[in-house]
């Protein structure tokens, strides 16, 4: 299933050695916020975004998303894609695509492939009369949730303190992809046709719909307070996601592993790989290429 990338049984052992090995070049307060952080990251919940015109409202939701803990997201830029093709200012991110996998599609087509290979239920935002309200559809209202409160080390402690005194809602057994289309159009009449459901955001205004920045992060506060988005990584997925993220952020460090002959090159190049990712703001969109 498409929950980790790189976390599979081959690598993991490889994985942690990477994590022993550049645990060293980080401060003990680096590491704290880091080793904390990965513990509530959440693979229950695919955010997906296809054929997005602005790559400001790309880089606004991969912060939301990388604050509130999802880990996987997703970029469809498929035939039909047009872009103002303007570069994205690095300080609207805040540079959340390092702590996150994004997956990058090159078809509509191609993603729903891959979400029905991963049994990842699809639920597309489109304001529609064939729309459901948000807080009726079951898989995406758990109850029990909990918003996040202060610092990474505070919400760990409070979900630790929570697990302790009482059973955690049950989730549904398979993850959900929440997907939105273009700013204009919304999702593609292929997208919605693959879609498990349609939902919308209910509004008691003239205007009715809000703008698709401020409805992904609505939603993503939804499916955190509704106990959607929680975590939910192993003790090994969370191996895997701190080796990538100490390969991506460690200055040189495919050279320091090298030095210490940590792991056979060839394991090494591929968990490097694993690591990197395209750019999430390429200069020419219409080169992403699926991956």
């Amino acid at each position: 299933m498409l929950l980790v990338r790189g976390a599979t049984p081959r690598l993991l052992p490889s994985a942690r050695l990477v994590v022993e090995a550049l645990q060293p070049s980080l401060t003990a307060s680096r590491w704290g916020k880091l080793s904390t952080t990965v513990t509530l990251r959440s693979t229950h919940v695919h955010l997906a975004f296809e054929n997005c015109y602005k790559n400001q409202n790309v880089a606004a939701a991969l912060r939301t998303a990388e604050c509130l803990g999802v880990q996987n997201v997703h970029l469809i830029r498929g035939d039909d894609f047009r872009s103002n093709k303007k570069k994205v200012d690095k300080n609207l991110s805040k540079s959340a695509e390092r702590w996150l996998d994004v997956h990058y599609h090159g078809s509509t087509a191609g993603f729903l492939e891959t979400m029905r290979e991963s049994k990842c239920a699809i639920y597309a935002a489109h304001f529609d009369p064939t729309a459901t309200p948000i807080g009726s559809i079951p898989a995406l209202n758990v109850g029990a949730g909990r918003w996040p409160a202060g610092t990474a080390a505070a919400a760990a402690a409070a979900a630790a303190a929570a697990a302790a005194v009482e059973q955690p809602a049950v989730l549904p057994r398979d993850p959900v992809s929440v997907v939105f289309g273009n700013e204009h159009d919304g999702p593609s009449a292929e997208m919605r046709a693959g879609a498990e459901s349609l939902f919308f955001l209910p509004s008691v205004g003239l205007t009715q719909s809000f703008t698709v920045s401020a409805a992904r992060a609505m939603t993503l506060y939804h499916l955190t307070a509704a106990g959607v988005i929680r975590p939910d990584l192993t003790a090994d997925e969370q191996s895997a996601v701190l080796c990538r993220w100490l390969l991506r952020t460690v200055p040189q460090a495919h050279g320091v592993l090298r030095h210490k002959d940590v792991l056979e090159p060839a394991i090494l190049e591929e968990l490097v790989q694993l690591a990197s990712q395209q750019a999430a703001f390429p200069t020419k969109v219409s080169q992403v290429q699926q991956g």
